[in-house]
Parts: C-alpha cells; sequence; structure tokens
C-alpha cells in the first residue's frame, strides 16, 4: 500500500496502473499536437495548384464579407493572388510542410480604409507562414512558431 495522507490508502498496483495510463495519455496528446489535427496532411505544390484559395481567417480575425484575399498556386514553384485591391505575384518553395515564399511584386494602388488592412494583415500573414497543411479541404498556414496565420478555402466557382 502507498499512503499519501493518513487518510488516504491506494494499493501500489492500482496506483502504478493509474500513472501508466496518465502518461501514455499524455504522450499521445503530445503526438498529435506535434503532427497537426488528426487528418491533417502537407500538401503538394501539384495539389495546392488546383483551383484557387481564398482566405477565411486572416491572423485570427474575420475577413470582409465579399472582399477575396486570395491566392493561386503552381506545380512550378509560383504564386499569384490579390491581396483584395492589388495583385501580386512571387515565387514559393514547398519541402514537406515547409513553406516559403520568395519576393513577391505587388501592384501599389491605394485602397480603402478597411480594405487597405485586410489586404496589409493578408501580405503580412504570407510574410509569415512558414508550414502548410490541408485538413478536410481547407489550407492552414502557421509561423515559424506553429501560430494560425491564415486559413483559406478553396474558391467555388
Amino acid at each position: 500500500m502507498f499512503e499519501a495522507c493518513s487518510h488516504v490508502s491506494i494499493p501500489l498496483a492500482r496506483l502504478t496502473a493509474t500513472v501508466s495510463a496518465l502518461t501514455a495519455a499524455a504522450l499521445l496528446s503530445a503526438c498529435v499536437s506535434l503532427t497537426g489535427r488528426e487528418g491533417a496532411t502537407p500538401p503538394s505544390l501539384a495539389a495546392l495548384s488546383h483551383g484557387v484559395w481564398v482566405a477565411e481567417n486572416i491572423d485570427g480575425r474575420g475577413v470582409i464579407d465579399r472582399l477575396q484575399s486570395r491566392i493561386q498556386f503552381t506545380s512550378e514553384g509560383r504564386v499569384s493572388g490579390s491581396g483584395g485591391c492589388n495583385n501580386f505575384t512571387g515565387g514559393v518553395e514547398l519541402k514537406g510542410n515547409e513553406l516559403k515564399f520568395g519576393p513577391l511584386a505587388s501592384t501599389r494602388k491605394l485602397c480603402a480604409g478597411a480594405v487597405q488592412q485586410q489586404e496589409d494583415a493578408f501580405f503580412a500573414a504570407l510574410a509569415k507562414a512558414r508550414t502548410v497543411r490541408t485538413d478536410k479541404g481547407l489550407l492552414f498556414m502557421s509561423d515559424a512558431q506553429g501560430n494560425p496565420v491564415l486559413r483559406l478555402a478553396r474558391a467555388t466557382q
């Protein structure tokens, strides 16, 4: 018997089994959190290149209805799109789930206040993005610390 307190006694075998079960559960949950959500996969450029991806969430904030901050990938390692007001183009590298955008060139039109704020946030999120994964038809980009910076969905025609 193990006596934790003078009024509580627990058989040592039961205590050991409980600690083992809790340790196993903790280790399994750590594995899931390190690899991402169940069903999440690192995409290929070929898989990403089928269609246009539209931002649903930028750095933890929603987006303006009917304003599309979007990106399109090619299997040749290029991206293009729109922040919502200005168009952009550039290069992208994808190795496993590690993502690296090359310098992005964009037009420089003046945009209305809220539109400009969303576009600036979208371009900043692209600059911070270091990893990418797909899960249930959505595309997720995260920064170097694993914090989500973009959630995108395929555009419907």
